[in-house]
């Protein structure tokens, strides 16, 4: 990922260097949170090719990826969060579709920072665990090129 920075920014454009990339989520009662990604060339970089998105989830027996809920679907789900959804859009609000793999193609080429916007919806009772309340620090997001 030296090749392709990844930074998450505010509401007001500025960026934001914390730790969390969502800063609250109910998942008891039910939520819908968005958070813009600017992702931008390496700062050695003048162009990145074929830059893709991902989502997986580090568990103790190895990393599970997040994959579409059905075939054309664009929520990204996996088996240990069932009830949660990711889903990734542009700017414009442009839905981005998944392959078979969970990997979502940003653009062919990367030449300027651009903006994603990424979506998380939980359903009620999405944890059953009122007292529960890290669950998102074993997702990682994958960006790669090639």
């Amino acid at each position: 990922m030296n090749n392709i920075r990844l930074t998450k920014k505010n509401e007001d454009g500025s960026y934001d260097y914390g730790e969390l990339l969502f800063k609250t989520i109910d998942l008891y009662g039910g939520d819908h949170k968005s958070r813009t990604l600017e992702i931008a060339p390496g700062v050695n970089e003048q162009e990145v090719e074929n830059v893709y998105f991902g989502l997986t989830l580090n568990e103790t027996g190895g990393r599970v990826p997040f994959t579409p809920e059905k075939e054309g679907s664009y929520f990204l789900t996996n088996s240990v969060y069932k009830n949660i959804k990711f889903y990734l859009e542009t700017k414009s609000g442009v839905k981005l579709y998944p392959d078979k793999n969970g990997l979502i193609k940003i653009t062919k080429t990367l030449i300027k920072p651009m903006d994603v916007v990424l979506h998380v919806v939980a359903e009620k009772f999405a944890t059953n665990r009122l007292t529960e309340e890290t669950v998102f620090d074993q997702i990682d997001i994958e960006i790669s090129a090639s």
